[in-house]
């Protein structure tokens, strides 16, 4: 691992559909912990916060390209002669 296991926002990390629920329950997360250092005032840890949101919201997209991938890949035309 060349991050040492950051793998947020980590470019060797590549995306898993199978771990979309997993990202969202993250990004859930760090929204309520930027609101909540907002709220106290430690700005320093709430902008941590936004960054690591900001990736996972990158990583969220990248599993749509896949996903959407997947689908186009799958598809068989259906031609009609007259």
């Amino acid at each position: 691992c060349p991050k040492k296991m950051a793998c947020l926002g980590c470019s060797a990390k590549v995306p898993q559909p199978e771990n979309k629920e997993e990202l969202e329950q993250e990004w859930k997360f760090y929204d309520q912990r930027e609101k909540y250092y907002k709220s106290k005032g430690i700005n320093f840890e709430a902008k941590k916060c936004k960054v690591a949101k900001r990736a996972i919201r990158k990583e969220l997209r990248e599993i749509e390209s896949i996903v959407k991938y997947r689908e186009d890949e799958n598809y068989k035309p259906n031609i009609r002669f007259t």
